[in-house]
């Protein structure tokens, strides 16, 4: 999926769409991801964090125009990160062995079932225009690949003349 669909869209992508609109929409879609944050760390007693991500996530929406520009980090508020799997962590849920899951890769069991929490609080899922959701949908996925392009280009170039799979 990622060598012929995936990795090809988003080279094109990354040569079609400009720096700035690139970042705009990277931008977009991270201020989206601010509600999990502020949800997740509210539950792993991180309030100060959880105060933080909220006023980031007004203030990017509102100033940085629907979240296009991080106009947060600009007035020195660092963005955190927080999913569920980390909360299920702080809650005392063990780690556990990794398992392959086809197409989205590796995972644990706590992180599973923090990756179906997450999904469910983001904002994207509850918009009311399918056809529109479902094309935010690519748009994000396509985004977030092209993001990883060049990490996997390092990937590719360590490896040499030898053939491995990155998932």
């Amino acid at each position: 999926l990622d060598r012929y669909l995936m990795k090809p869209v988003s080279k094109g992508y990354d040569a079609i769409v400009p720096g700035p609109l690139s970042r705009g929409i990277t931008n977009f879609f991270n201020n989206l991801g601010e509600p999990r944050t502020m949800f997740n760390a509210a539950l792993q007693g991180k309030l100060a964090q959880a105060a933080s991500s909220t006023v980031r996530f007004v203030i990017n929406t509102t100033l940085g125009i629907g979240g296009l520009f991080d106009v947060a980090r600009h007035g020195g508020m660092t963005p955190h990160k927080e999913d569920f799997g980390q909360t299920l962590a702080v809650w005392g849920m063990k780690g556990s062995s990794y398992f392959v899951i086809p197409v989205l890769g590796p995972s644990s069991v706590r992180d599973t079932i923090g990756e179906l929490v997450d999904f469910f609080t983001y904002p994207l899922l509850y918009y009311d225009d399918t056809q529109l959701r479902n094309w935010l949908y690519v748009l994000y996925l396509t985004d977030r690949r092209a993001n990883l392009l060049i990490a996997t280009d390092v990937l590719e170039e360590a490896a040499g003349g030898y053939r491995y799979e990155f998932v």
